[in-house]
C-alpha cells in the first residue's frame, strides 16, 4: 500500500499506459487524482471515470510539461477543484513517438560516445536481431538489440548505452526505448 500522507496527486501523461497504471493505484488508495494529459481528453475522462466508479476522486487536466502556462492553469484548476497538489508523477512523454520501423540513422545524429558495448555475437536460434549498428569505422553488428516472444511475455536483450544517451536527449535513444517499453501493446 502506498503511504497515505498527502492527499493531491498529479500524473502527466495518465490517459494511457503506466500513466493510467499509477493514476487508477493512487485513485484506489484515497488519493484525490488529477488525470494530466496532453493529446487524449477522451482517454483521459476514462480514466476519471474508472476511479470515480471504482470509489475515488479525480478529475482530468489538459497540462502540456513544456509549456509553463499550461502547468500554472492546469495546478489552478486542481488547486480550484482538490486543493494543493502534494505529489507529482511525471511521466509524460516529451519525445516524438516514431515507429520503431521509421527510425532512421539521422536519428542518431550526436550519439554520445560509444553506441553500445559487448554486442551479442551469438544467441539462441529464438532471437531475432532486430537491426544493425556500429560506431564510425566499425563494422556494423547485428547483436546490439535482440528480441524474442515467450509464451505471453516478449523480451528484449539490449547492450546499446542508454545510460549515456538520454541525459543527452538522444533521438534515436529515446525513440528506441519508448518502442522498447511498448512491446506487446
Amino acid at each position: 500500500n502506498m503511504i497515505n500522507c498527502a492527499k493531491v496527486v498529479l500524473v502527466t501523461g495518465a490517459s494511457r499506459g503506466i500513466g493510467r497504471a499509477i493514476a487508477i493505484a493512487f485513485g484506489t488508495s484515497g488519493y484525490r487524482v488529477a488525470v494530466g494529459y496532453k493529446n487524449g481528453d477522451q482517454s483521459a475522462a476514462k480514466v476519471v471515470s474508472e476511479i470515480i466508479g471504482l470509489g475515488g476522486e479525480a478529475l482530468s487536466v489538459g497540462v502540456d510539461v513544456q509549456s509553463r502556462a499550461s502547468i500554472k492553469s492546469a495546478l489552478s484548476k486542481i488547486r480550484n477543484t482538490f486543493g494543493e497538489v502534494s505529489i507529482l508523477i511525471n511521466n509524460a512523454a516529451i519525445a516524438q513517438e516514431k515507429p520503431f520501423d521509421k527510425i532512421t540513422d539521422e536519428d542518431f545524429n550526436g550519439w554520445v560516445q560509444e553506441r553500445g558495448l559487448y554486442f551479442a555475437s551469438k544467441w539462441d536460434e529464438h532471437y531475432t536481431p532486430l537491426f544493425r549498428m556500429n560506431d564510425t569505422g566499425e563494422q556494423p553488428l547485428d547483436g546490439c538489440t535482440l528480441y524474442t516472444q515467450y509464451g505471453k511475455g516478449h523480451y528484449i536483450y539490449t547492450t546499446l548505452s542508454f545510460f549515456r544517451q538520454l541525459p543527452s536527449g538522444n533521438k534515436g535513444a529515446i525513440r528506441l526505448l519508448m518502442n522498447m517499453l511498448s512491446v506487446g501493446k
